[in-house]
């Protein structure tokens, strides 16, 4: 695939410049934190996150979460889309979905 495309790779992400795009859709409120996996029909990654949805709360902790699996800074994780709805568009600057994947444990 060419540098910079946005054609989608599936599992819910695509590349973008250096960088992926991934999509996930965020249940606040929840138990506990985690990356519940990957929604084949949605094509969006689910993740749980105990912080409530008001002030940010929530969003901080989908980029904690997502910097400790995917070992990168948080401030490598952008909410480029969606910082107000559930379902968000996620830049991760430095690594490419082949990468990505690999931490998130499934295959391209």
């Amino acid at each position: 695939m060419k540098e910079g495309s946005l054609k989608g790779t599936g599992k819910g992400m695509r590349p973008a410049n250096g960088s992926t795009l991934l999509t996930v859709r965020v249940s606040p409120g929840s138990r506990r934190s985690r990356l519940k996996g990957y929604n084949q029909w949605r094509d969006e990654w689910e993740l749980e996150v105990s912080s409530p949805p008001r002030k940010g709360e929530a969003n901080m902790e989908v980029i904690r979460l997502l910097s400790n699996i995917l070992g990168v800074a948080e401030r490598d994780l952008v909410i480029t889309h969606g910082s107000r709805d559930a379902r968000k568009i996620i830049q991760i600057r430095g690594l490419e979905p082949e990468v990505v994947s690999g931490f998130l444990g499934c295959e391209m």
